[in-house]
């Protein structure tokens, strides 16, 4: 119902703005409602006597702006001018089936209270540009980047659990006000949001996500196995991986000395995965997810310098992983294109600038 956005935008700017331009917008969103009001005369529900697609969509008028309209005085969609809506509303948001899936009203009211006090223009609607949109009415959202690993894991991590979010793409070379707002420290992807608050470093984001969401554990719940995942991670991204990279980008002796550093690191998880099929056992876990890069990324970029170090004769176990890893299913589509990521690499590879060697990983 093409109507429903229209509507949606013109009451949440009756709500934030003010003067001239809310009594402006009032007017718009009562032509919609009116609409709406028309359309749900005589039935339950939008879908007829159970919940469908527009009462899904409408959602936003039966919780959402009731919310906001408390928050700062907005009488809009009263029972005298609209009792079907009324009706449709007390009915859609008492279902259990909904009411157990609506975010808490308190919460909200403390968010739109603390918009409405702002001394700034952000707690106005208007603003539509990219990534500055603001973080209100998805609950989950993940800025992070294409072909990162990092932003990769947490997206399967997401997945695993089988949590709907929005993903933003970043401009690592041009980073937004958004980024810089919700990670000023290290000002790097990827950040997941979760009901406006935000929490950065992949590894922290997963177990975040474990603990936060039911579905498959991705941490193991023996605490001692845990521990061990925690470690093998840690030695994944603070040692392993910046070897493997330093190897590929750099050149002569020093090449041979950071592949003679990563054959050493990599022969640990060599006779970690031993017998296994993941390192979380027969399922994909958190040091799989970490290790994503060693399965994807360090096999592309390596064939293109011409560097062999994962062979094999060397590395069955981890070769058979990486096959096993890559191969799987969920993990297929959910890495970034094999083509695209050489075509990335191949022309850091032909640059003339030291953008191309290790400093970040």
């Amino acid at each position: 119902m093409k109507i429903c956005p229209q509507c949606v935008r013109a009451m949440w700017r009756a709500c934030w703005c003010t003067g001239e331009e809310r009594e402006k917008n009032r007017d718009e969103a009562i032509v919609h409602l009116k609409f709406l009001e028309s359309e749900i005369k005589g039935k339950k529900f939008f879908g007829g006597d159970t919940i469908g697609l527009v009462d899904l969509a409408a959602n936003f008028i039966a919780h959402w702006f009731r919310v906001s309209a408390e928050s700062v005085g907005l009488e809009l969609m009263t029972e005298d001018k609209f009792p079907n809506l009324r009706k449709w509303v007390d009915e859609y948001t008492n279902s259990s089936f909904v009411k157990e899936n609506l975010p808490d009203k308190d919460k909200m009211v403390a968010l739109y209270m603390a918009r409405y006090q702002a001394p700034d223009g952000t707690k106005y609607f208007p603003k539509n540009k990219g990534n500055q949109e603001l973080i209100v009415m998805a609950e989950v959202k993940l800025l992070g980047a294409w072909g990162s690993p990092f932003s990769r894991r947490v997206e399967m991590a997401l997945k695993l659990k089988g949590v709907e979010y929005e993903f933003i793409e970043e401009d690592l070379n041009n980073k937004s006000p958004l980024l810089l707002k919700y990670n000023p420290i290290h000002k790097k992807v990827p950040v997941l949001v979760h009901n406006g608050k935000p929490i950065a470093e992949s590894l922290i984001i997963i177990e975040y996500i474990d603990e936060v969401w039911e579905g498959p554990s991705i941490l193991p719940h023996d605490p001692y196995e845990r521990a061990m995942a925690r470690f093998w991670v840690k030695f994944l991204d603070e040692k392993c991986m910046p070897a493997l990279w330093k190897a590929c980008w750099s050149k002569g002796e020093e090449r041979e000395k950071n592949k003679d550093e990563a054959i050493e690191d990599l022969k640990f998880l060599e006779s970690e995965i031993k017998g296994k099929k993941f390192f979380g056992g027969d399922t994909i876990g958190l040091v799989d997810l970490a290790a994503n890069f060693i399965a994807h990324w360090f096999r592309i970029i390596s064939e293109l310098v011409g560097l062999e170090l994962i062979t094999d004769d060397k590395f069955p176990n981890l070769s058979k992983w990486a096959d096993e890893y890559i191969n799987s299913s969920f993990v297929k589509e959910n890495l970034p294109d094999r083509d695209k990521m050489a075509a990335f690499f191949r022309a850091r590879i032909q640059a003339h600038d030291e953008t191309k060697y290790f400093p970040k990983v």
